[in-house]
């Protein structure tokens, strides 16, 4: 099961993602994503601290996130994964794609 929250600090948003991220529920994370989107914030932080799970429907959903941001112009930063999602970001490189800070780092940046 996959839990989803969203919190606006100024012009960041905090999607907190809970659970796995599978195929099934995918198309929930992407639909709220871009609800949020729309709202034109200066970042957006998916806080992956409590992701479980990870499938490549969803790998590839972040792939899509990414873009996104930029084509909107916004950043995007992964929040903490969790030590099984940063082994998958590695083994597949994208961490050299993706925006990937601790909660601190996160907190101070972007929420001070």
């Amino acid at each position: 099961m996959l839990k989803i929250s969203s919190q606006q600090t100024d012009d960041t948003i905090t999607i907190t993602i809970e659970g796995g991220l599978t195929i099934e529920n995918a198309k929930n994370l992407e639909r709220d994503f871009n609800e949020q989107a729309k709202k034109k914030p200066g970042a957006i932080g998916l806080n992956c601290k409590n992701l479980t799970y990870i499938d490549s429907s969803g790998i590839g959903l972040f792939v899509k996130l990414v873009n996104t941001s930029k084509s909107l112009d916004f950043e995007l930063v992964f929040v903490e994964p969790s030590q099984m999602v940063m082994s998958l970001f590695t083994n597949a490189k994208l961490d050299r794609f993706f925006k990937i800070l601790s909660e601190s780092q996160y907190d101070k940046i972007y929420l001070a």
